[in-house]
């Protein structure tokens, strides 16, 4: 059976809510290690070119992927819920 698109819409809606308000958190305590943390998954946040090393790539590979499988777990924990209270 496929997933119910209002659940998944719910699971995703809520999901996104956590780690936005977890990531203005962040920024409001901790700005610059949070800015830092995002120039590894966003190959740098300011607009002017920075080069990037094969050592800076791994390492946002890795945060990289451990972020999404926290993002995976996290939207599989708020789907199963919602489907739970069905």
């Amino acid at each position: 059976m496929g997933l119910n698109e209002m659940k998944v819409g719910y699971a995703l809606g809520t999901t996104w809510g956590i780690l936005y308000a977890v990531c203005a958190l962040l920024f409001m305590l901790v700005p610059r290690p949070t800015i830092g943390f995002f120039n590894y998954l966003f190959h740098g946040i300011a607009l002017d070119p920075k080069p990037i090393d094969f050592g800076f790539a791994i390492v946002g590979l890795a945060v990289s992927s451990i972020t999404a499988f926290a993002i995976g777990a996290l939207f599989a924990r708020v789907y199963n819920h919602f489907d739970a209270r069905r």
